[in-house]
């Protein structure tokens, strides 16, 4: 298909501090997906637990590449931009800052574990298609990050998008899924007609200790509410 980006891809950031990394992986909750909720075909379920890598971390150069559609602004200026994620029953609160697109393409994941970032080609909440937000899973240099739960999350969990102009958009989850890297549902993800949804997505899956990184991403849908 002509522009399309290719699957998304995360990886854990560069090693740093050993011990660290050891001690909370080794106290880490069990992920359990459980049955997923209902979703477009085709997607493969995962129904595994995330399994600890080692503790060596990813390459030192790898950064998250998450490759994206290409860059064709569709938000309104009139709408205002998403500034902060909250999923309640999880225990998520954290910063939400835009992000483009690298010169390779790939989609520019925060660094920092603890934000997420908004993909800013894509639709401002509210707006005709999806709203696309990520983040990591988890960093080798400070243990889990603002999406770590985001595996065990339940549909008709209610998910909060907090705008610049002090509003708040609320949503809830329809589907959760664990969906294989290469096999990522590019049109569904990074939809930019039809209605509005917020499309959330981190690592997920086993964790290769070839690439260093997580084969699978975790992707969620979620739907407006009043």
């Amino acid at each position: 298909m002509t522009g399309r980006a290719q699957a998304l891809l995360c990886a854990v950031s560069a090693l740093a501090g050993l011990a660290l990394v050891g001690a909370w992986w080794g106290s880490r909750p069990a992920q359990e997906f459980g049955p997923a909720a209902a979703a477009p075909p085709p997607a493969a379920v995962a129904t595994s637990a995330p399994t600890p890598g080692p503790v060596a971390g990813p390459d030192p150069a790898a950064r998250p590449s998450w490759t994206a559609r290409p860059a064709t602004p569709t938000v309104p200026a009139a709408r205002p931009a998403p500034v902060g994620l909250r999923i309640p029953d999880l225990g998520v609160d954290a910063p939400l800052v835009d992000v483009g697109v690298r010169e390779d393409g790939a989609f520019d994941v925060p660094a920092d574990g603890d934000v997420v970032g908004w993909y800013r080609w894509s639709a401002a909440p509210g707006g005709e298609g999806t709203t696309v937000v990520a983040g990591h899973v988890d960093t080798a240099a400070a243990g889990p990050g603002a999406l770590y739960p985001l595996a065990g999350v339940a549909e008709g969990a209610r998910v909060e998008v907090l705008l610049a102009d002090g509003s708040t958009a609320a949503y809830e989850v329809v589907a959760r899924r664990s969906v294989e890297k290469t096999a990522l549902p590019l049109d569904e993800v990074f939809r930019r007609t039809g209605p509005h949804e917020l499309v959330v997505v981190t690592c997920g899956g086993d964790f290769d200790p070839v690439t260093r990184s997580y084969e699978d991403n975790v992707v969620v849908r979620a739907q407006p509410v009043p």
